[in-house]
């Protein structure tokens, strides 16, 4: 699958960069996708990604990189959501449909014995204290 190509070629191991297959292999592997996929994306064969990730220590971090900054991403897409969210629950419990206005009424008071008891303020801390985390690491 590597058309010829040596290892060597395909990774930039003495410059401690990576080489835009292994670019692509850690995309979709941070993305979930499995090995033989990845190859399959990078245009190599299942060994070398296999190789890369046991003897590249680059290539692994890069997968974590990405997959913290598609992690990071998520999470913002979900806070910039749920503003919206809570107007829409809120507007469904005025609704005419009385199934639309129960269900809207439920989740309101899921949430809140949610957020009473803590369990969504403490992943909102967890997930407030990884971002910091990753920004820091980041602007260090």
């Amino acid at each position: 699958m590597n058309n010829g190509r040596s290892i060597k070629a395909l990774c930039l191991k003495e410059t401690g960069e990576l080489s835009p297959s292994q670019e692509q292999a850690a995309l979709a592997l941070a993305a979930g996708k499995k090995i033989a996929a990845a190859a399959k994306l990078a245009e190599v064969g299942v060994s070398t990604v296999k190789e890369w990730l046991y003897t590249i220590p680059e290539f692994p971090a890069r997968v974590r990189e990405l997959r913290e900054e598609m992690t990071k991403e998520a999470i913002g897409k979900i806070v910039d959501g749920l503003g919206f969210a809570a107007v829409t629950l809120r507007n469904l419990m005025d609704s005419e449909n009385p199934n639309a206005a129960l269900g809207a009424a439920r989740a309101m008071f899921e949430i809140a014995f949610k957020v009473k008891e803590g369990d969504l303020g403490k992943e909102i801390a967890e997930l407030r204290t990884r971002i910091n985390a990753i920004t820091r690491a980041r602007t260090a």
